[in-house]
């Protein structure tokens, strides 16, 4: 067997609240938000940390992210452009 390239590839995105009223063009611009929400350990918290960001806000299971961004507890939180659509789809309880 031999590999010959990527499978799969995947992008990660910054997905914030409809209406939220953020204007975000780079990643200057999410250091200044209150908070960003991400996965502690995970590959966007370990890249945001060594990029200087101070307004992380961590948890450990992906799913806590996207309730933080519900319930408004987060301004904005990084998700892969392959797992979100699953996400999307179960429900959020409190």
């Amino acid at each position: 067997m031999k590999w010959v390239g990527p499978i799969i590839s995947s992008g990660v995105y910054f997905y914030q609240k409809r209406n939220s009223g953020l204007s975000l063009a780079d990643l200057e611009d999410l250091k200044r938000v209150r908070n960003v929400g991400a996965v502690l350990g995970n590959a966007e918290h370990t890249y945001l940390d060594s990029q200087g960001f101070t307004n992380l806000s961590t948890d450990k299971p992906q799913l806590q992210s996207l309730k933080m961004l519900s319930y408004g507890r987060v301004d904005v939180a990084p998700m892969s452009e392959l797992v979100m659509p699953f996400w999307q789809k179960q429900p959020i309880s409190i």
